[in-house]
């Protein structure tokens, strides 16, 4: 994910307890938002994973054949993330990578990727999209999620313009609390 400054948006690492809360797990459920998109055996990507609070469910999901790819830009947020990954005892099925300032890299395409509550703290849109285009499978799907009260309507849409203009195409506008939403699919390259 490209950052050509700092962004004062991005939750730092001493935080990360408030993106874990239990009454965001009742509001925000991870289990019931990404059920109807996972499956046994197929590979995730979580983009600003963070402590995991998405990451740990999509591994319960995709099960023992499956893996998640969990990307963020800091260590001590995959730190977190691996310790409860441990914990939850899914830590085998979690690939952790730290992203660079130009982008992030995953050896492996994906079926599946989640960027909830963390376009709008990339800088270069673009960069972004054109990173998971290039991390998914002909045919694969994007849960964009954005937080109504942080992201209006028209920088919301200018997103996915610009994920669209990389061959991510709006198919759905599913409905969750507090989120401005989008389910994309790549197409055929």
């Amino acid at each position: 994910m490209s950052k050509t400054k700092p962004n004062d948006d991005i939750c730092p690492g001493s935080l990360a307890w408030l993106l874990v809360l239990g009454i965001r797990r009742w509001l925000q459920n991870p289990t019931k938002i990404l059920k109807p998109h996972l499956r046994e055996g197929m590979r995730a990507l979580d983009i600003g994973c963070g402590p995991g609070f998405f990451t740990i469910p999509m591994a319960k999901l995709v099960g023992e054949t499956g893996s998640v790819a969990a990307v963020d830009i800091q260590q001590q947020m995959l730190d977190l993330l691996v310790k409860e990954a441990e914990k939850q005892g899914v830590k085998s099925r979690i690939e952790p990578h730290l992203a660079s300032s130009t982008g992030f890299k995953i050896d492996k395409l994906c079926d599946f990727a989640l960027a909830f509550f963390m376009v709008h703290e990339v800088p270069d849109k673009e960069a972004l999209f054109r990173d998971i285009a290039e991390s998914l499978v002909s045919g694969g799907m994007l849960l964009v999620a954005e937080p109504k009260g942080h992201v209006s309507l028209d920088e919301f849409d200018a997103s996915l313009k610009a994920a669209g203009d990389l061959g991510l195409q709006v198919v759905d506008r599913p409905k969750m609390f507090f989120c401005r939403t989008a389910l994309l699919q790549k197409g055929p390259t």
